[in-house]
């Protein structure tokens, strides 16, 4: 990943390292943190849940929801979007698109600007868009690389080959690739928002080894009364 100052240079996320501080003399490497990410990660799910979205998680960083019940609470799909950027403005490089359905937003956040989100409203702005967009799914991740070796560069050119051609080469992974560059994808699934859930015992001061035992081991502690 990287930020929206370097993308201004022309860094992009899987450019060569080497080609990157070429580009960026001044671009600083900052390590991996995978568990500040899953922390922030879920702080964002929970801000997008907390303006009414049911988000379903694409990937760290990455998420849709169905807008179309939130437009009349917002008044319109320019409130929708107002009221994201208050909930998750503070996410590194924001970016929003919005489209029919997932691949198409996909596709959309990915021309998207830092401050204005984009648009995809059909197939016929999907074939413009180069191949390397199917490694946004993980069952078409792998194909970017043999379609342009069969001299397939776009979405559009994809399309035009047929469902056929690539079911027979590529099996079922070529069939969704061609079902997503038409604009076809499966419904959203989004996740089911969690609660925090705590629980408090009070114990004696004179806590004993088989007592704290138990409560450590998740187990209500078995407080015996004296006669």
């Amino acid at each position: 990943a990287c930020s929206p100052a370097a993308e201004a240079q022309g860094v992009h996320p899987g450019i060569p390292l080497a080609e990157a501080l070429a580009r960026s003399p001044q671009l600083v490497l900052v390590p991996p943190d995978p568990v500040a990410v899953d922390r922030s990660w879920e702080a964002l799910l929970v801000c997008l849940e907390g303006i009414g979205a049911r988000p379903e998680p694409l990937a760290p960083g990455e998420a849709c929801f169905d807008a179309a019940g939130l437009r009349r609470m917002y008044r319109g799909i320019e409130g929708v979007i107002a009221a994201t950027r208050r909930a998750i403005g503070w996410w590194p490089g924001l970016r929003i698109g919005l489209g029919p359905a997932r691949f198409s937003a996909q596709a959309a956040a990915r021309r998207a600007g830092p401050r204005k989100a984009a648009y995809i409203h059909g197939p016929s702005e999907l074939a413009p868009i180069t191949v390397d967009l199917l490694a946004c799914r993980e069952r078409t991740a792998r194909l970017p690389g043999p379609l342009r070796r069969f001299g397939l560069d776009t979405l559009g050119e994809l399309v035009r080959l047929g469902r056929g051609p690539l079911g027979e080469r590529f099996g079922a992974s070529g069939v969704l690739a061609h079902d997503l560059a038409c604009g076809i994808d499966t419904p959203l699934v989004p996740r089911e928002p969690g609660s925090d859930l705590r629980e408090r015992f009070d114990l004696p001061e004179s806590l004993s080894g088989e007592l704290l035992d138990r409560v450590l081991a998740g187990q209500p502690p078995l407080l015996r009364r004296r006669e």
